[in-house]
């Protein structure tokens, strides 16, 4: 039975969805942030209200470029960057507010219903209901799991060949007005345009981010689940453009799996395949996207097609060794096959699988000759895999945990310090060291705002609120998102719940 998402809510229970901090930022941050409380405060003080009524006199938030907080991160440890954002809190929760309004959320349903139509084309992308004994992240995954990698394994039974190809930059590169395409029908967002009389619920949408992103129209913030639910009406609208081309020129005989901006599409011939990667390119130009040239590929072999390249050499060649070395204790030379993996497969999710599974296992005697080897080679897989920060920051914590000499502990974090200095936008990396040395003498206070804030509670809030009235902004200014109880008693050694996504305490 597939998994319920999102769209089976009433307007109440989905506004209660979003609200959730789990929601607000997927970004894995250690556990004394906390956004809940200042989300709640700033709900019960908006309650469905016009946020422009809360405008200081002749100002607006899209006259600021730091009205959300951005972390810069990377998909290859490189030049690959892209901002994941803390949405500023005000807009965010003004955005949930009006898209759980009755009559938006009944229309966005209404639109999801024509989008999926064509049951030919299967989108499982749509942000899915938590499992009872499973975090939100880990539920998303899981659907993956069962919705997209076991659908396509099936196809096998019937089609020969799998194109895959997915879309460049697909959150930088959304065009604002799109929503309102998607909602309401082109042309009837193009004469809204021109009429000011024509109030449409998609360019209250369009505004709400564009408020968020200095009035530009390209590009959505990434970081949150409600920015995943709204590149999905622009992405369910990409659906219903390519099924009506598909129908137009007689083509029938297809299967398309599609995980957001992944393309899975399964044909009986080369010729089919094709031709559906010419229209899906045209719906893609129609809406401002790319299709990534690099990732664009076809294969007879539709089983190993339907794997994810790093997760079947994990199974194929990691898995027993793992076993094998774990079992034997030789815990330098199991993560030298880890790091040798993470130069085939950087970034993978299938790394950060076996660097779990090397963390719950690591296991010193006190001052063992290892330690500072195995910390070695945690930081360079680190260094060139931004994806599995929190998960190294962890091993590294653990590793230092066993040193008894604190001066010792203490070149070691100058090193590694010094080392993120050659290297551009390592924020989310000091966010993690900070985690891991916060309560230890040696501690040195990091540049950036974030950090800032956690080392003191008076600083300014992450998010510009020069924009919004006083009685907003006395929320924001007194809501701390940082527990600070918390934080005092943490030592260097992070729980598993902190970074395990599939982690869950009965």
């Amino acid at each position: 039975m597939a998994t319920k998402n999102v769209l089976s809510l009433s307007p109440s229970k989905a506004k209660e969805f979003f609200l959730k901090e789990e929601m607000y930022s997927n970004i894995t941050l250690p556990t004394y942030f906390s956004f809940q409380k200042l989300l709640d405060k700033l709900d019960k003080r908006l309650q469905n209200k016009n946020l422009k009524n809360y405008f200081t006199a002749n100002d607006k938030p899209y006259n600021y470029d730091d009205v959300n907080y951005i972390i810069y991160n990377n998909k290859d440890g490189c030049y690959a960057w892209r901002p994941l954002q803390l949405l500023n809190p005000i807009i965010y929760v003004a955005l949930v507010n009006y898209i759980t309004q009755d009559h938006v959320w009944k229309l966005i349903k209404k639109q999801f219903k024509k989008f999926q139509k064509n049951k030919k084309i299967s989108s499982k992308g749509i942000p899915v209901l938590k499992s009872p004994k499973k975090k939100q992240q880990a539920s998303q995954v899981a659907n993956w799991w069962n919705e997209v990698e076991q659908l396509s394994l099936e196809q096998a039974l019937e089609y020969s060949f799998l194109f895959s190809t997915d879309i460049s930059d697909c959150y930088g590169s959304i065009y604002t007005h799109s929503i309102s395409w998607a909602l309401h029908g082109k042309s009837t967002a193009k004469q809204a345009i021109k009429n000011s009389s024509i109030n449409l619920e998609g360019d209250e949408i369009d505004t709400l981010i564009r408020y968020m992103t200095n009035n530009q129209t390209n590009g959505i913030p990434q970081g949150s689940v409600l920015m995943d639910f709204i590149a999905e009406i622009v992405l369910g609208y990409a659906d219903l453009l390519l099924t009506q081309k598909l129908n137009n020129n007689g083509i029938e005989d297809y299967k398309i799996i599609r995980y957001r901006d992944d393309y899975r599409i399964f044909v009986r011939n080369t010729q089919t395949g094709n031709q559906i990667i010419k229209y899906l390119t045209e719906v893609m130009i129609e809406l401002g996207f790319k299709l990534n040239a690099t990732k664009t590929q076809k294969t007879e072999d539709v089983i190993e097609g339907s794997l994810k390249k790093d997760k079947l050499y994990r199974i194929s060649h990691l898995e027993d060794l793992n076993k094998f070395c774990l079992n034997k204790g030789n815990l330098q030379k199991q993560l030298i096959r880890i790091y040798d993996f993470a130069k085939r497969f950087p970034n993978s999710g299938s790394l950060q699988a076996l660097l779990m599974e090397y963390n719950k296992n690591l296991k010193f005697k006190k001052d063992d000759k290892n330690i500072v080897p195995i910390i070695s080679i945690a930081f360079s897989i680190a260094y060139n895999n931004p994806r599995v920060y929190p998960t190294i920051a962890a091993i590294i914590g653990k590793s230092l945990s066993y040193l008894s000499d604190f001066s010792k502990r203490y070149d070691i974090i100058l090193k590694i310090e010094k080392k993120l200095e050659e290297k551009p936008n390592t924020e989310y990396m000091e966010i993690w060291l900070q985690r891991i040395i916060y309560n230890d003498d040696y501690f040195q206070e990091y540049n950036s705002d974030i950090c800032k804030l956690v080392m003191d509670k008076t600083k300014p809030p992450l998010w510009n609120i020069d924009w919004v009235s006083n009685g907003l902004k006395n929320i924001v200014n007194n809501t701390p998102i940082i527990n600070y109880e918390e934080l005092n008693n943490l030592d260097s050694d992070i729980r598993d719940d902190e970074i395990d996504i599939f982690y869950y305490d009965d």
